[in-house]
């Protein structure tokens, strides 16, 4: 793993003009940088202390996902595209076809990720 990596599902250059935030943003380029489709993700402990040192002086770009992207956006970082980040792969476990494949579960109530360990223990079981 990097000690700057971002793992998550990516937009990659969202148009500015998409979105009602951009008209309090002034955010003067006609992309955002790329931004996570989702509020979930991970973040490196670099980049993590990096934003809770310059809290006092980022800019708030309307959206979490948005600012994320804006501030990281100079920062030398290991952005993983994962479009598994996503709630449907959680209900069907559609992803898992091989024996390196991985998991991403977001948001999920506890009850959720009990029926999420249920499943894969009666795929891996039988």
């Amino acid at each position: 793993t990097s000690p700057k990596l971002w793992w998550s599902n990516f937009d990659i250059f969202r148009k500015t003009g998409e979105y009602v935030e951009n008209f309090n943003d002034k955010y003067t380029s006609l992309t955002y940088p790329p931004t996570t489709k989702t509020s979930s993700m991970t973040l490196s402990r670099v980049l993590i202390a990096y934003i809770a040192h310059n809290v006092n002086y980022l800019k708030d770009f309307g959206s979490i996902e948005t600012s994320l992207g804006v501030w990281l956006s100079s920062l030398e970082n290991k952005r993983h595209q994962d479009e598994n980040w996503t709630m449907k792969n959680c209900q069907n476990l559609t992803n898992l076809g091989t024996a390196d494949s991985h998991l991403a579960c977001v948001n999920l109530e506890p009850k959720e990720m009990k029926n999420v360990w249920n499943k894969l223990r009666k795929r891996h079981y039988g």
